[in-house]
Parts: C-alpha cells; structure tokens; sequence
C-alpha cells in the first residue's frame, strides 16, 4: 500500500498528458488490467465508441456484469515526444476520482532531490480532477528508463516517464493495487463497497427494506438453538457443508 508523506497526504503518481487532443490528469495504475477514461472526456473525443465490452466489475463486497464503451485514445505527452495508441474503457462518472494537490513547487522547496522534477502541473485547487486511468499494459510502455530521486525515508520519490515525471509517496513503485483505488480514509472504504463509484446502482444501498425483508425469510432456528441462514450475496445456493468431522480430526489430533 501507498505510504502517506510526512503531511499526511498520499502523493498519487499522477501526470498531465493529452488524449485525443484533450488534456487532462491520468493516473498510472499498474495493478489495473484495463485502462478507463470518465465520461465527461470520452463525450469530448467526438467519435463512437469501437465497440462495447461486457466485464465483470469486481468491489470488496460485490461484482457486476456491466457494458462498458470502448474507445480509441491516442496519449501524447505534454512535450509531443511521445505518443501510444490505447483502448479506453469509458466509466460512467464525470469525474474517476480526485486526489489531494501535493503542490509540486511546495514539494521541490521542501524537499531538494525533488528540484529535478519538472512537473506539467501548476494547479493550485486542493483536489485534483483524475480523468484517465492508465493500466498495467500502458506501465509497461511508459515505464521510466532512467533511475528515481530518492531523498531521505520518508520522503516522495519522483520518476521520469515517457509520459513526464511523476511523484509518488514512497512503499510501491508506481501501482495502486487497484483501479480507483487505494483508498486511504474510512469514507474512503465505504465508497470503495458501493456499485455506484462506477455509476453502477447497488440494489443493497437503494432497497434496505427489500433485502431485510428477505433476510428474515431465509433466517431459521436449528434444533441446537442456534438462527441459521443462507449466503446474503448468493440466492438459492446448495446446502453448505458444516464441516463437523473435519472440525473434530483437528480436536482430537490436537489433543494426541
């Protein structure tokens, strides 16, 4: 997992590029497969999408098939001296996700192995728009060929891609586990638990009754006194076994 920095802020590897002609923050996230792009870029592409795939949204506590448009992205450095055709999946959110501003010139000034590290980003809102996720295959392809500045322990380690540099809070070398989504905070986590972050409605948010009402349904008392139930995230499963004679091999070659 990411460490934060010595202000408490995780400083995410985030760096400004332009796709399609428009500019915009991508986050590189080398543990995604796919690589995303929100929908309010997409819209500005002006083209139709290749085509639509069908996949599997995988959350902490749910997952859901989901048509996700597809499109053709051409990434282009800031510098234009660098330039990869990608395939975007678009998300169905305005906005991926923000991040804490590490305000870079703050950071140089702070921290002196930083000072190397030319940022194409001067944006001085405290949250930051992330509009593109670039994946594990698009790491590999703008993955930096020269060495880190790395300062004391602790500190923010910076990176010159293909694409710029970025700067990082140091524990993982440019990856976020996940998409959208190391997330540092409690709020954070049950954001993380939602269908919805991906525009996905999540019928246990939005029908409490429905599914408490089903609950107590499928709720039965053995003869041993004690309630029993079924997977709450899986209907009309086959009976569970209830692992009694494994349990009691364990207890007796403990005892042996």
């Amino acid at each position: 997992m990411v460490t934060s920095n010595e202000t408490g802020k995780t400083i995410f590897p985030v760096t400004v590029v332009k796709v399609n002609g428009v500019t915009c923050r991508a986050l590189i996230d080398s543990g995604s497969s796919s690589s995303y792009v929100s929908a309010k870029v997409a819209a500005m592409f002006g083209t139709k999408p290749l085509r639509t795939v069908n996949t599997t949204i995988e959350m902490l506590m749910n997952e859901k098939r989901v048509n996700l448009p597809t499109y053709k992205g051409n990434i282009v450095s800031m510098r234009d001296d660098f330039s990869m055709n990608v395939e975007l999946m678009q998300v169905q959110r305005e906005v991926l996700l923000y991040t804490d501003n590490p305000c870079y010139k703050q950071l140089a000034r702070k921290c002196p192995h930083l000072q190397e590290a030319v940022m194409d980003d001067d944006d001085t809102k405290s949250k930051l728009p992330i509009h593109l996720v670039l994946g594990g295959g698009e790491f590999a392809r703008i993955k930096p060929p020269t060495c880190p500045l790395v300062g004391k322990e602790g500190e923010p380690v910076a990176e010159l891609t293909r694409l710029g540099w970025v700067i990082m809070s140091p524990g993982q070398q440019l990856c976020q586990n996940r998409m959208l989504f190391t997330q540092t905070t409690h709020k954070d986590y049950e954001e993380l638990c939602r269908l919805d972050v991906l525009g996905l409605p999540d019928r246990s948010e939005h029908d409490q009754a429905y599914i408490h009402a089903e609950f107590k349904e499928q709720l039965s008392r053995g003869e041993s006194g004690f309630y029993e139930t079924s997977l709450p995230w899986l209907g009309n499963h086959p009976p569970l076994p209830d692992n009694k004679a494994g349990s009691r091999a364990k207890a007796q070659a403990t005892r042996a």
